[in-house]
């Protein structure tokens, strides 16, 4: 899910544009229907009005025509209320018309393919063209081998004895992929077809049948890219489409060709523990220091998708590769996260995608999130010029560095908070740096929205910190009070998470920088919290007496125990931050 560089209310737009028209649409064929019965009840009507006289009476003289003219109004409507219907969604629904005509006539069309490759791709791009789909997959039986196979090797085979196969058996139907849904028969699958849907992207399954009705293949439909819902009339051709599709698998005699090979699953690939480069799964030792080789946790290769090429951060429960994008030629950075439910899977793309959505320059950008095998992996902008946390570990930074990230950062939580979205993992760790220089946000992705937050009373103890990127923490304890040592004193209380949270943790995080090391460790984890919980802050110059006075006076204010004196929002604790850095400006003129 690539997103509109810096436009996402565009993608916004289009979706609540979408969300209107639809009610607009079924008002307007509701009136149609009405125009077109209304002879029916004004006859009726008419007649009622004469009920004191006899059926001769009433068609005397002009009655006959005026009934005459009711009945031939009203079988008229009917007989042209389809092609009415027609005519207005041409003209003031062109989208779901075109979509409509272009599936009707792409099930007329697979007919026409040679080979698998070619109803593949003739499906693929009929598809992209009508619906937008994200995802779409043919698998078809394999002839030999009891699978069902996906000929481009995207997508892992599909058991023919499956019990998901089994659920598409005779059926004439769209399965709906409702994970979530305990009604839903896709909800009581074994895990790893659950996980095998995911994997996929499924939205909608269709099985194909031959004359004699046996499954020959599976039609996989993902989700609309504009995120708008497949309507009754698009499901009802997909349904059509099938059928065809399934007809021209057996009088073509379509199998997976028996010359080559057929997709195998992906397996994982063998990692060098010394390098950290990835190497196919048949490799024994690495190309460039002969190391032996152990099993790696992700496949050296996404089929068409990426190339992971080496790991390059790991902490907590994540572990962080650098790789290649082979669609898009770009270099990216891919985030594995635990192995999770089918379902949790789910959950973590529609936070994925919702986070997508947000754009700021200051915010790294997520791209996708794919799963493989039940992993889930958060496809992320790759930030070459190391974290913040480096910089203060080399300490390679003045007051001025310090105010400029701090600014950018503020201003990047301003445009997550007003999308209702709280980081909650801010930290020296998750602030990067591009290889020019300019500051970004980093592991917003996972954060939960904001009305989410509200019913979760235990936020803290599944914060973000689990997916770090590039902490080298010794142990996970280490790792828990590196964590705790960026919350608020109000987040120690149990009060319901706000944005506030992250501007406390920012300033914490820029009051180490300017000292050098974390302003709450101490001997233990308990000293450590009653410090926060006490909002116990030493003056910043008794730390670091080269720090600005404007700077330090910041700082006396961003953590100040009483939290109505500091910043409010992002957006004010970056015109702080700006006042600030202007004084230093002044002075050093």
């Amino acid at each position: 899910m690539p997103r509109h560089a810096g436009r996402p209310w565009r993608r916004v737009a289009g979706r609540r544009l979408l969300a209107a028209r639809e009610p607009m649409r079924a008002l307007v064929r509701a009136g149609l229907t009405l125009l077109v019965l209304a002879p029916f009840p004004a006859l009726v009507a008419y007649l009622l009005a004469r009920r004191e006289r006899t059926v001769g009476e009433v068609l005397a003289g002009s009655g006959l025509v005026v009934v005459g003219l009711f009945l031939l109004l009203g079988v008229a409507g009917l007989l042209y209320r389809p092609a009415l219907i027609e005519a207005v969604d041409q003209r003031l629904f062109r989208q779901r018309y075109r979509a409509r005509r272009l599936l009707a006539r792409l099930a007329d069309r697979v007919a026409a393919a040679g080979d698998v490759e070619a109803l593949e791709r003739l499906l693929a791009r009929g598809l992209e063209r009508a619906l937008g789909l994200e995802r779409f997959a043919l698998l078809i039986d394999d002839g030999d081998g009891g699978r069902l196979v996906d000929p481009r090797g995207e997508i892992r085979p599909l058991d023919l004895e499956s019990p998901l196969v089994s659920l598409l058996l005779g059926e004439r139907a769209l399965l709906d992929v409702e994970l979530e849904d305990s009604r839903s028969p896709v909800s009581l699958l074994p895990e790893p077809e659950r996980h095998w849907l995911v994997d996929g992207r499924a939205r909608l399954l269709a099985g194909t049948h031959g004359a004699d009705g046996d499954l020959n293949g599976v039609l996989l439909f993902g989700a609309k890219k504009d995120e708008s819902p497949i309507y009754a009339e698009e499901r009802r051709l997909l349904i059509a489409l099938a059928g065809a599709t399934g007809r021209a698998i057996e009088l073509l005699g379509l199998r997976a060709r028996r010359d080559r090979r057929s997709p195998e699953e992906v397996q994982p690939g063998m990692e060098c523990v010394r390098c950290e480069r990835v190497f196919a799964a048949q490799a024994t030792a690495c190309e460039y220091c002969a190391q032996p080789l152990e099993t790696s946790t992700v496949p050296a290769l996404l089929p068409r998708k990426y190339r992971f090429e080496r790991r390059i951060g790991s902490g907590g429960m994540a572990v962080v590769y650098r790789a290649r994008d082979l669609r898009l030629g770009r270099t990216v950075a891919i985030k594995t996260l635990p192995r999770v439910s089918p379902e949790a899977a789910m959950r973590l793309r529609r936070e994925a995608r919702a986070t997508a959505r947000v754009s700021h320059p200051g915010l790294a950008a997520i791209y996708d999130l794919e799963t493989w095998q039940g992993m889930p992996m958060l496809i992320l902008e790759l930030l070459e010029g190391g974290t913040l946390a480096d910089r203060i570990a080399a300490q390679d930074l003045t007051p001025r560095d310090v105010i400029d990230t701090g600014m950018v950062v503020a201003q990047a939580l301003q445009t997550i908070h007003d999308a209702g979205i709280l980081h909650r993992d801010i930290k020296p760790s998750n602030i990067g740096y591009t290889r020019s220089g300019s500051a970004k946000l980093l592991d917003f992705g996972i954060a939960r929205l904001e009305s989410d937050l509200r019913r979760d009373v235990s936020w803290h103890s599944t914060s973000t910190s689990s997916w770090l990127g590039r902490d080298r923490s010794a142990s996970t304890s280490n790792q828990l009070v590196g964590t705790i040592s960026y919350l608020s004193p109000e987040a120690l209380r149990g009060e319901p998470p706000s944005p506030a949270v992250d501007l406390w943790a920012l300033s914490v995080v820029l009051y180490e920088a300017t000292i050098g090391e974390n302003l709450f460790y101490g001997p233990s984890l308990a000293t450590l919290i009653e410090r926060i919980r006490d909002a116990d802050v030493p003056p910043v110059r008794e730390r670091a007496p080269a720090c600005p006075e404007p700077l330090a006076d910041f700082f006396a204010n961003a953590l100040h125990r009483d939290k109505n004196r500091r910043p409010a929002s992002g957006e004010a604790y970056a015109l702080a931050l700006g006042r600030v850095r202007r004084m230093l400006i002044q002075s050093d003129g």
